[in-house]
Formats: structure tokens, sequence, C-alpha cells
């Protein structure tokens, strides 16, 4: 701690915890005992920080994630489909104008799920 700089140097070899102990060491020869209450809690405190600051932007990281779920799903492209209106009960069905130019027109239906496609019963 003879600058700012090697301060710095030091608290931050500290908090990462590469070597710590020998600037332990180093202070209890130095300062006495009163150093190894400073190191252990920078130690515990500082990681107890840096842990929280990392917890902070992880939540906050899925909390935008979480609000991007939550919009309304696009809407998918409107498909015009035709309904079949259900043969009778008897198994006659009768075959309308519309229905005939229906069953001719399948070529635009051929995309869509085969059993959408009106089967013609003869």
């Amino acid at each position: 701690f003879d600058s700012f700089w090697w301060g710095f140097v030091t608290v931050f070899q500290v908090l990462t915890g590469e070597n710590w102990n020998e600037v332990l060491y180093i202070g209890k020869r130095i300062n006495g005992d009163i150093s190894v209450v400073y190191f252990v809690s920078l130690n515990v405190v500082g990681n107890y920080m840096v842990l929280n600051l990392f917890l902070a932007i992880l939540l906050a990281r899925f909390g935008t994630d979480e609000e991007d779920d939550t919009d309304a799903p696009p809407e998918p492209a409107a498909v015009k489909t035709t309904a079949v209106a259900p043969m009778p009960l008897d198994g006659h069905a009768q075959e309308s104008k519309d229905d005939k130019a229906r069953l001719d027109n399948t070529d635009s239906l051929a995309s869509l799920d085969p059993a959408l496609i009106p089967v013609n019963p003869n």
C-alpha cells in the first residue's frame, strides 16, 4: 500500500485469490495481527460484493428475456381455406356449381393440409 496504484493491485490480488496468502503474511509481518483481520474481512466482503454483482447482472439478463417472452407471438400468415360441408347421413351428396368449381380448383390447396382438400365422392 505504498501508493494508490499498488494498493489497488493488492486489493485486486486478494479479491481474485491469486496468492493472497503471501500478501497476508507480509502484512502480518509488518503490521501485526490486525492485518489478518483486515485481509480476511477484505476477502469475505469483497467476494460477497463480486458475487452479488455477478448475480445482479445475471438476473437482469433473465429479466429482459422474460419481458421478450411476454410479448404476443407474431400472427401467422393468413391462409385462405374453404370449408367443406359435411356429407348427409344417407351417403348421397348433392353437388352444386360451387362444389364443382371448388373440386376443379385443387391446385391452390396443394400447399395446405391434405385433410382440407375436398375429395370427389364419384
